[in-house]
């Protein structure tokens, strides 16, 4: 999510979830083994020793974790290879989004393995799979025109706060009350530090406020320059913290916030190569069906990746929830 933590030997600058330390650490919070390999994976032997082998460690210090995730940047012709050919691979491949237009031939793959104390429910997963198959079979993508002239006639508009001028009293308050109405139990500590944190530490900050210039809706643009092993920097954009007031939901502001984010990132310098995309809550349709109407493409499904609880469309079990990933073209 949008707090900061620091990536030894990997970036050029901050970082938060986008990135992860590498070797892969331990995230007690969510009980898993997390990571982001540096180096651009070309064969079988470079995954295994340069991935694999790094989490596997790291797993094998923390028994506790549950979960073991990385990604990593993989040859296409490779990825199509190890999927098609080893069933039995260390790792599933879990999600991947498209990386081109940064590093031509290649993708961001998400690798996963959970222990069985750590396994959704086949019912579960059944009816998350139907939900987000039918999202995008029959929800249709909506334009920036279209979403934006919605917005307007129920009153709201688009801000994006910059320079930390969102760090008036008024609107440090509406976000901690929006936070703390649209989740129970978040992956960090919603107080008004975390608050500050969120939307002063150099992310893009985009919000919808009402008639009254009340903050409705928001989502972070969270951002990581990625120094990988080869000395190419990649620009990562992470859309997340989604929330939306409940009196104020229903009127297309999720979209409208996603769709304004892709622009902006799109027209900074250097955006054309950036990589964009969110990790949407499975059990929630409503944030999915946001992300397919702002013209997203789904990547994949990350098992029980995190520890978090709100609203649900699908019935749950226990704290951990599996996320969707979803991508800009």
């Amino acid at each position: 999510m949008a707090l900061q933590q620091v990536i030894s030997g990997t970036s050029s600058g901050k970082v938060g979830s986008v990135g992860a330390s590498w070797p892969p650490a331990f995230d007690a919070g969510n009980a898993r083994i997390k990571g982001f390999c540096p180096s651009i994976i070309r064969s079988k032997a470079e995954l295994h020793q340069e991935a694999f082998a790094r989490a596997n460690s790291a797993k094998r210090a923390h028994p506790e974790a549950t979960r073991t995730t990385f990604r990593a940047f993989v040859g296409r012709e490779l990825l199509e290879g190890i999927i098609r050919l080893d069933g039995n691979m260390a790792f599933s491949v879990e999600a991947t989004v498209p990386a081109g237009n940064a590093i031509p031939g290649f993708d961001l793959v998400y690798f996963g393995r959970n222990d069985n104390v750590r396994t959704p429910l086949a019912k579960t997963r059944r009816e998350e799979n139907e939900s987000v198959a039918a999202i995008r079979q029959s929800v249709a993508r909506v334009s920036r025109d279209v979403a934006m002239a919605r917005l307007a006639s129920n009153g709201y508009q688009i801000s994006m706060p910059r320079n930390g001028d969102v760090h008036n009293e008024r609107d440090i308050e509406a976000m901690l009350n929006l936070y703390r109405e649209a989740y129970q139990h978040y992956t960090f500590p919603i107080n008004e530090t975390t608050i500050q944190v969120m939307i002063g530490n150099g992310n893009r900050v985009v919000v919808a406020r009402d008639s009254e210039r009340r903050i409705a809706s928001a989502l972070i643009a969270e951002e990581c320059e990625l120094r990988l092993g080869n000395g190419k920097l990649v620009r990562l954009y992470e859309l997340s913290d989604f929330a939306t007031f409940r009196k104020d939901r229903g009127n297309g502001l999720m979209t409208a916030l996603q769709l304004e984010a892709v622009r902006l990132i799109r027209d900074l310098p250097g955006g054309e190569s950036a990589i964009i995309y969110a990790e949407d809550r499975a059990p929630w349709g409503a944030v999915n069906k946001s992300s397919q109407q702002a013209g997203l493409a789904f990547g994949g499904t990350l098992p029980w990746h995190c520890s978090i609880q709100s609203d649900r469309s699908v019935q749950y079990v226990g704290e951990y929830e599996s996320l969707n990933v979803w991508y800009a073209k």
